[in-house]
């Protein structure tokens, strides 16, 4: 897997990643209770894009997980102020890097989480026990808002400490109080505790910065509403902070290198020329591809992963690019063989179709002579039944299109397509657009997802279909070995909002898929004179092979039942399949890099033996006339690179979403709130009128604060109202909606794919 090394903070079996969103981790700083009991994480990642503070608590459960605790928040440094609880004085700081500072010296410094907009969420209650509190902002306009926060919290008790002000001198733009002592310590990162050889002259000529630049306080600051966190009296816009950007949504690294050279050979000449041809990144066609043989494969095959499990070739994949990438080009020209072969069977299937309406047509007529017969009682009974029996024995069914998938299709009308062909069938479209809106249940019209059918036809579970019926009597189907597979491509939006989608989460059909986000070409499909068309040498190989798997017949055995081949492992490709499956099982365990996304994790061993079986017969295509063969090391090696690249994308793509969901819900209320021309909002509002999908009261709240956090929306301090009210920014209304926009999301598929070494 790609989240490789794993740092390790404080505390038995907690791990935090390596990185976030692309960028390497720093350093983290420990939340401990006033006893020292662990509650949490703040870590620090550093990239390109500057720096992300990630808080890490364990919200739901026993996993922690990237994100604030309740509201109100614990301090930085509980521990500290309760093993000082002696002392008269304490300090607060912008930052856990500058509090640890201020700690290493042993000074009782405390901050809250969630930096200069935050302050109103923290719990400063503790601090109370001390007389006074020197409060020490950064030198710019955020850490002069903090600290006015602050104040009017501290000013809100009788109890509450007396308030100092202190400004260090000398403090460059932004500096603050490790920028100070940086400045006396040049080899020190400011990260490390100060050695204790130091910590004493520091700690000395600190406090006495302290005492020399400190001022009260100014009364105003601890009027109610003064803080820049709550309503002031004066709601114009000079009384606002400037809102920030929201941050950049879907920013989960690139994607590994495509293990292009597993694939069969035929399938790389292929999809080599599908790329120069229609000029599409040749990952493309080269993932059509193997749900394309698998679909002429079908339920004529089968490999036993092991004793007791066995599977038909099934996948489900999903391509992710933007608008403006070229979709249907790789889908025609990969699925050609299944339509040249569908054209090829299509004199037989209308003389077939020909010969059922004659055949029955004459049916009809001599069962109305019967049925007169028996009418007028001018026939024996039992011998009329008998004869009627017989001759309803000579109905021909009628024959099914030979054509063995669809690009579009129902619930309902999947289910018969995969009967008539005996189980296997296919989807397969550059526009899945309608097949996730159908999954989603879009087309039922009471909300009921259409997902059942793809979960069995993947999983390869019996399926029923008993329904009332018509006048003919009800309706009971069955499919014993359905093989399904599936590749659409869709736009970033679609498959986001598909991936979002909670009963889909809960079934498991997520988890089954298989999404790849395609590097994006656009602006670099330059053509150049006279290049030629598509190659059909080069297509041949493919393309006969395709056929030639579509031609195979399934055998009977002597008890009238259908015998598909039986591929099996050899002893090198099982004792590889076991080692990979026990490292992704290791992986899973509580605290594990894959803990977070065990319904996906658990089915790539399996996933891996169907690309096995895929790779097996597409190289040796003659062994489908045998009973039995086995796959080799070699093969079971191709098959393991390629699952374990879509088992990196799926998670890679999964953790995107997850992870920027908060962020997307906030960019939507922004847009909601300008549309409307709201100047205030509750989360009860928000989460009974806002955008849809509606958001529960909880998830309102927290985007709410998230938007405060940004300076988009402001808490109102108000007590004639039990839950909060937050204004708007007037900032953002009363300008054009262009200058204060939030930061649109970055499209999942643009990157340039990374060449990385695969874990294996």
């Amino acid at each position: 897997m790609s989240r490789n090394s794993i740092k390790r903070p404080p505390g038995p079996g907690q791990t935090l990643p390596d990185t976030y969103k692309g960028k390497p981790y720093t350093h983290h700083w420990t939340y401990r209770d006033s006893t020292g009991g662990l509650l949490g994480f703040v870590a620090r990642y550093d990239g390109d894009g500057g720096k992300d503070i990630v808080p890490f608590f364990k919200n739901e459960g026993d996993n922690w997980q990237p994100g604030a605790p309740q509201v109100p928040r614990p301090l930085f440094g509980l521990d500290v102020l309760a093993a000082k609880a002696g002392e008269t004085e304490a300090f607060v700081v912008e930052g856990e890097k500058c509090a640890a500072a201020l700690q290493s010296l042993g000074l009782p410094c405390v901050t809250s989480l969630g930096g200069a907009q935050s302050a109103h969420k923290a719990d400063w209650a503790p601090l109370e026990g001390f007389g006074r509190v020197y409060l020490l902002p950064d030198a710019d306009e955020p850490g002069e808002s903090y600290v006015r926060a602050l104040a009017e919290h501290l000013g809100a008790s009788e109890d509450s400490p007396e308030a100092i002000v202190v400004r260090l001198p000398g403090s460059p733009k932004g500096g603050d109080v490790v920028d100070w002592l940086r400045k006396r310590l040049p080899d020190w990162d400011g990260y490390r505790p100060i050695p204790r050889a130091q910590a004493l002259a520091l700690r000395t000529e600190l406090l006495d910065v302290l005492k020399r630049e400190a001022v009260p306080v100014p009364p105003e600051w601890l009027s109610p509403g003064c803080a820049g966190n709550e309503q002031t009296a004066d709601p114009s816009p000079e009384h606002w902070p400037e809102p920030r950007p929201l941050p950049s949504a879907r920013d989960a690294g690139s994607a590994e290198a495509y293990p292009f050279e597993d694939l069969p050979q035929f399938l790389q000449s292929a999809a080599a020329e599908v790329a120069r041809f229609a000029k599409v990144p040749k990952e493309s066609p080269g993932i059509i591809g193997l749900p394309v043989l698998a679909t002429a494969i079908g339920n004529k095959a089968e490999v036993e992963e092991r004793p007791g499990l066995i599977h038909c070739p099934s996948l489900f994949f999903c391509l992710i690019a933007p608008s403006g990438e070229r979709k249907s080009a790789p889908f025609k020209h990969i699925c050609y063989p299944l339509e040249s072969w569908t054209r090829a069977q299509q004199e037989s299937y209308d003389d077939q179709r020909r010969r059922a309406s004659a055949r029955n047509d004459m049916v009809e007529t001599r069962l109305k002579v019967l049925k007169a017969k028996a009418k007028n009682g001018s026939a024996d009974f039992e011998a009329l039944e008998d004869e009627i029996r017989a001759v309803e024995a000579q109905r021909l069914p009628d024959p099914h299109s030979p054509r063995p998938f669809t690009t579009d299709t129902t619930e309902q009308r999947l289910f018969q397509k995969m009967e008539e062909h005996g189980g296997a069938y296919a989807v397969l479209s550059g526009e899945g657009r309608p097949v996730l809106d159908s999954i989603m249940g879009k087309y039922s019209g009471d909300g009921r997802t259409g997902d059942a059918i793809y979960l069995a036809g993947i999983s390869g579970d019996t399926i029923t279909r008993d329904r009332v019926g018509s006048e003919s009597g009800p309706e009971e189907r069955v499919i014993y070995s359905p093989c399904l597979n599936v590749c659409i491509m869709v736009q970033p939006d679609k498959y986001l909002e598909f991936s979002r989608h909670p009963s889909l989460r809960a079934s498991g059909a997520l988890a089954r898929i298989w999404p790849v986000s395609l590097p994006c070409l656009i602006g670099q499909r330059l053509e150049r004179p006279d290049e030629p068309g598509l190659s059909p040498e080069a297509m041949k190989g493919f393309n006969s092979l395709v056929q030639r798997l579509l031609n195979h017949s399934i055998p009977q055995g002597e008890d009238g039942n259908l015998r598909p081949h039986r591929a099996r492992l050899s002893a090198q490709a099982a004792e590889a399949r076991r080692q990979v499956h026990n490292k992704i099982e290791q992986l899973m365990a509580d605290g594990a890099e894959l803990d977070d996304v065990r319904d996906i994790a658990s089915k790539a061993v399996s996933q891996m033996c169907k690309i096995a079986l895929i790779l097996h017969l597409a190289q040796k295509p003659h062994l489908l006339k045998q009973d039995e063969s086995v796959i080799s090391g070699q093969t079971w090696a191709a098959a393991e690179a390629v699952g374990m690249y879509h088992l990196h994308e799926a998670v890679r793509l999964r953790r995107a979403t997850d992870e920027d969901l908060p962020v997307d819900r906030a960019r939507q209320t922004m847009r909601w709130l300008r549309k409307n021309g709201r100047g205030e909002v509750t989360a009860t509002e928000l989460a009974q009128r806002g955008p849809r999908p509606r958001l529960k009261a909880a998830q309102a709240a927290e985007v709410l604060e998230l938007l405060t956090d940004y300076g988009y929306l402001r808490r109102r301090h108000d007590p004639g109202h039990q839950k909060p009210v937050y204004d708007v920014n007037p900032l953002i209304s009363q300008s054009s909606q262009s200058k204060y926009p939030p930061a649109e999301p970055g499209a999942l598929c643009c990157e340039p794919l990374k060449a990385a070494v695969r874990g294996r």
